[in-house]
Formats: structure tokens, sequence, C-alpha cells
């Protein structure tokens, strides 16, 4: 069993990383007061200009001294394989809120409504100022880059992924057209996938002696990457862990449609008996 540790957190560390967290909290929440605030004043002084730019490039800043110590990661390397255990996008984590299953259609209606309330907002706002200076063409938010999205790798179904037989990393780790017919010419398909399948099982395994039984471990491909859920990680109980597959296989051969003279000796290195 090998496992080594990158980018982990020491309990110090953990402390300063909050006490860190906790004082750029307090700095963000300050600026974002002093904008509303300044906002707010210009309906009774007339004479005031609001330096919008300033005052975004401040809140930016904030943020960003806000959000730096609540995105470190935590990822350990196991037999080969890399996995995220703490920072991933999943992870609940304290000042973080994890936006979990919202479909295009919700998130399409959710920032239509947003931009409904803020032109509202605005309008409002222009009304009562009465003469003050107009910030309404001074953008908010400016976006610094723009990434096209295409398609989904062979295989993927979800952005975040079970491990299976046939997708032990997030996709196709062999196209299905490759499984021949015959049952003799399946056997060396099958116990391809058995093994590669089942080596990430033991990784998950590795992973229960070190932080648990309940972890699971999953595929993301936000994180590009294996990660490990904890029971108060978003969308756990959504997804399975990579043990529970194993009994697809039982019961496939089982069935008849894997050879158990193909990979019996696989899950037997496991524990299993077929």
């Amino acid at each position: 069993m090998t496992i080594s540790a990158i980018n982990a957190t020491s309990a110090p560390s953990s402390v300063a990383a909050s006490q860190k967290a906790d004082k750029s909290a307090d700095d963000f929440q300050t600026v974002l007061e002093q904008i509303v605030n300044g906002q707010q004043n210009t309906a009774s002084s007339t004479g005031h200009t609001v330096n919008t730019q300033a005052d975004v490039a401040r809140a930016d800043e904030a943020f960003t001294a806000f959000m730096a110590p609540i995105e470190q990661r935590s990822t350990v390397t196991i037999d080969g394989i890399s996995v995220i255990t703490s920072g991933h996008s999943l992870d609940r984590r304290d000042g973080v809120s994890l936006l979990e299953t919202v479909s295009e259609s919700e998130s399409q209606d959710f920032f239509s409504q947003l931009a409904a309330c803020a032109e509202t907002h605005e309008s409002e706002s222009n009304a009562a100022v009465d003469g003050a200076a107009s910030v309404q063409n001074v953008p908010g938010m400016t976006v610094i880059e723009s990434i096209a999205l295409g398609p989904l790798p062979d295989g993927v179904n979800f952005t975040y992924m079970d491990i299976d037989l046939f997708r032990p990393a997030g996709r196709w780790a062999e196209g299905p057209l490759l499984l021949q017919t015959d049952n003799e010419s399946q056997d060396p398909y099958y116990r391809r996938r058995t093994e590669e399948y089942m080596e990430v099982v033991g990784v998950e395994r590795q992973l229960k002696e070190s932080y648990g039984d309940d972890v699971k471990l999953v595929y993301s491909h936000t994180d590009d990457g294996y990660i490990m859920l904890t029971p108060d990680d978003a969308r756990y109980n959504e997804m399975h862990s990579a043990e529970a597959g194993v009994q697809t296989i039982i019961n496939e051969i089982n069935r008849g449609f894997i050879n158990k003279d193909a990979v019996a000796d696989i899950l037997a290195d496991y524990g299993y008996s077929v």
C-alpha cells in the first residue's frame, strides 16, 4: 500500500487559515457595507458622485482575499492514483455555499429573475436620486475570461460520475464496440475491465482505512479527477461508492453475461467469491 499526501494542511495551519478566512470575511463584509451605504447616501446628497469602479475593485480585492484560504486543496496519491480529499467542488466547507443540483432551465430562470430584480431596483434608485450622478452605465462585473464548453467525453453522462466496470475514470475506458459477440473473445475484454476497476476499488478501500468507512470515491469532471466524498459533502447521498459496483459484476456473472473463469481470480484477490 502506497499513500502519499500532497498539499495536506496541518492542524496549526488550518487554524491560521480559519483565522485568516474570518478576517478576510470581515473585510469583505465591511467593503460591501461601505458600498451600499455610500450608494444609499446619494439620495440625500445631490452633489455626491459614487466612485463605482473603485468600489468594485475594492470589493473584488476583498472577495479574493476571502476566498484564498478556502480554496486550498488536499490531495493524496494511492498506488499512482491521485484523489482530492478536501477542497474539491462538492466539499462542504465553512464559508462556502454549494450549488448542488440545478438544471440548465433552473439556472436561466434564476438569472432572469436576478436581472429583472436588478433592473427594477436600479429604476427605483434613479428616480429617487433626483439629479445625482447616474451610475447605471458603469458595469458591476467585467468578463475577464470566456471559455467555450465543448462536448462531453465519450461515456460521460453527468458532471459527477460513479465508478463502474466500464468507466473507472469517469469515461469509457474502452469503447463498448470493442466487445465481441462470441463468449470466448469477450473474456480478455472483461478481464481488462475488471482488473482496472478493482484497482480503483482498492484505492477506495485505502481511503476508508485513513478517513473512515463512510467515504466514497467518485470522479468529478468539474475537478478533472477523482474526489473523495464524506457524509457532509454535497451530493453524497446521490453517489455510490466504487465498492458498491462490484455487485454488478457478480450479478452479470450469475446471469451468464460474464464468464466466471475469466474474472474469478481477480475478484478473489479482493475477497469476493463467485
